[in-house]
């Protein structure tokens, strides 16, 4: 297996956007909310550059296991962002509710009137 020494990412963090690092553990407020996330588990340097602007991520000798897990974070990080800064929109057309899980209607309990 071949590791490769150095690899790096950097995410640019939007005008109206926190974000907090402080041992792998990312929170990130916005105009929408505030989210945390954990990243305790990955081998991975995470650090606040360019004034607070940007998060870097780094990895010295991963193998292709470490550096797809940096991929993913930076994923994870950028869809937070997004979740804090944007409306999610839906179609007005097929915005049902969506039966709940323990919601009995399919007939396998049904309520029994009461007998005299």
């Amino acid at each position: 297996m071949v590791r490769k020494i150095h690899s790096e990412r950097i995410i640019k963090i939007p005008k109206g956007v926190e974000v907090w690092i402080k041992s792998r553990k990312v929170r990130v407020k916005g105009p929408r909310g505030e989210l945390r996330k954990d990243f305790n588990h990955l081998d991975c340097d995470m650090r606040m550059i360019d004034g607070g602007r940007s998060l870097k991520l780094e990895v010295w000798f991963g193998r292709t296991k470490a550096l797809a897990c940096m991929r993913t974070v930076t994923s994870h990080v950028q869809n937070m962002i997004t979740g804090v800064t944007k409306v999610r929109q839906t179609n007005k057309q097929t915005n049902k509710q969506a039966p709940l899980l323990d919601d009995h209607q399919g007939g396998a309990i049904s309520k029994a009137s009461p007998s005299a």
